[in-house]
């Protein structure tokens, strides 16, 4: 797969390059894990969503959330 990002993530328009990563984090209660779309443009929160466990749903859920963001025209590169 060609490598589209290439360790640039500065953008001059919105919703060109997301970011995103999954995070844990340990409180009393137990794990809790982090799923959030950051905007290459602003450094912005485009989505995010939390759960106990690390996956399919929470990923695909914080996704469907960024998609509904955008307008007609924008496809960002996803790293």
């Amino acid at each position: 797969m060609e490598n589209l990002v290439n360790r640039n993530f500065h953008v001059t328009t919105p919703n060109t390059k997301w970011l995103t990563d999954l995070t844990v984090f340990h409180i009393p209660a137990g794990k809790v894990y982090l799923s959030p779309i950051i905007d290459c443009f602003d450094g912005l929160v485009v989505s995010w969503t939390i759960g106990t466990g690390p996956d399919g749903q929470l990923v695909n859920t914080m996704l469907d959330q960024a998609i509904e963001t955008l307008r007609p025209g924008e496809y960002p590169i996803i790293h």
